[in-house]
C-alpha cells in the first residue's frame, strides 16, 4: 500500500491523511523530512535538538491536519512555517539556546585535508556574509537557497507579492556579491 501512495501528489496524500490514513502522512513525512530538517538545522545546528524539533514539527502538523486547507502553495511551505515557529519557540523557551552563529559545520581535525579546510572556510565566509545582511535579506536568501522554496512559496509565507520577493532576493544577492567578490 505504501508503495502505491508514493505515486500520489501531496494534495492527494493530505486529503487521505486528513481522513485518518496514517500511511499517507508517513509518505508526506518521508517526502519532506530532509527539507524540514535542513531548515531547522541551519538555524540551531546539526544537534539532537534539531531532530527533536523535526519530530515536533511533524507531530504538530499531524495534529493540525484537520484544519489544513489545500491552496496553491505547496504543503511543504506549511510544514516549514510550523518548523519556523518551533525554532522560535526553541529559542524563547530557554535562554541558554543561542541562535546559530559560529561553529556550524565544523570539520573533523582528523580529516582536515586542504580541500575540506578550504571548503569549510568558504562556507564560513558565506555564512558570515549572510548574517551581515539585513534581516529581510537574510530571510529571503535562506528561504530561496537553503530551503529551496520558489518565489510564490516565499511570497505566501511572508504575505508579500511575488514581485516584491524577487526584488528582495535580487538586492540581497547584489549585497552578497559585494561582500564576496571572489566567490
Amino acid at each position: 500500500m505504501a508503495q502505491a501512495l508514493d505515486t500520489w501528489t501531496d494534495v492527494e496524500l493530505v486529503e487521505s491523511a486528513k481522513g485518518g490514513n496514517a500511511l499517507a502522512f508517513a509518505v508526506l513525512y518521508d517526502r519532506h523530512a530532509d527539507r524540514v530538517y535542513r531548515h531547522i538545522a541551519y538555524r540551531i545546528g546539526p544537534k539532537p535538538d534539531s531532530e527533536d524539533l523535526l519530530q515536533q514539527t511533524f507531530l504538530k502538523a499531524w495534529q493540525a491536519l484537520p484544519r489544513y486547507r489545500v491552496t496553491d502553495v505547496p504543503f511543504v511551505a506549511w510544514l516549514l512555517t510550523i518548523a519556523h515557529n518551533a525554532v522560535i519557540s526553541y529559542f524563547r523557551s530557554d535562554r541558554q539556546h543561542q541562535p546559530l552563529e559560529d561553529g556550524i559545520g565544523r570539520i573533523d581535525e582528523k580529516a582536515d585535508t586542504p580541500e575540506l579546510v578550504e571548503r569549510h572556510e568558504r562556507q564560513e565566509r558565506v555564512r558570515r556574509a549572510i548574517r551581515a545582511l539585513k534581516p529581510d535579506f537574510q530571510q529571503v536568501v535562506t528561504m530561496r537557497y537553503l530551503e529551496e522554496l520558489d518565489y510564490s512559496e516565499i511570497a505566501h509565507q511572508l504575505g508579500k507579492n511575488e514581485g516584491a520577493v524577487r526584488v528582495t532576493v535580487h538586492r540581497a544577492l547584489q549585497q552578497l556579491r559585494k561582500e564576496l567578490p571572489d566567490l
